[in-house]
């Protein structure tokens, strides 16, 4: 996740920059080890050494972070309203009940399935693909 366009979605809701701020200070500059049964690595990645190459911070909120949850709801949240304000998604209708309902697609912990359809056809354009994928 961005730390710019989550800060963002973070604030939108109401939270106020200096906490937000503070925290992807703080991942921003953390300096990370691997750790594992056989102890904690003696390289390093992440904070200070990649200021010194000139790259830029990593991103994300880290495993862990009980802020994550929330900011990648905030964040997804304005990225799908966006999406359905410029007309993607797709229609459905329910087969028994004929309920028809656009969406634009469904997300649960950290998967996201966007989907999107095409638009109406005519009933001649329709024939017309029809024809030629009968050939």
């Amino acid at each position: 996740m961005i730390h710019n366009a989550t800060s963002l979605s973070i604030q939108a809701v109401g939270i106020p920059h200096q906490p937000i701020t503070a925290m992807f200070t703080v991942l921003q500059n953390a300096q990370h080890f691997v750790l594992t049964a056989f102890g904690k690595s003696k390289q390093s990645y992440g904070g200070r050494k990649r200021q010194l190459k000139n790259e830029l911070p990593l991103m994300g909120v880290g495993q862990g972070n009980g802020a994550g949850p929330a900011a990648y709801t905030f964040l997804s949240t304005i990225l799908i309203k966006v999406l359905a304000s410029l007309g993607y998604g797709v229609v459905f209708t329910t087969a028994l009940s004929l309920i028809t309902f656009n969406t634009v697609g469904s997300m649960f912990v950290d998967d996201c399935d966007l989907w999107q359809s095409a638009c109406s056809m005519s009933s001649k354009q329709w024939y017309i693909l029809y024809l030629i994928r009968r050939l």
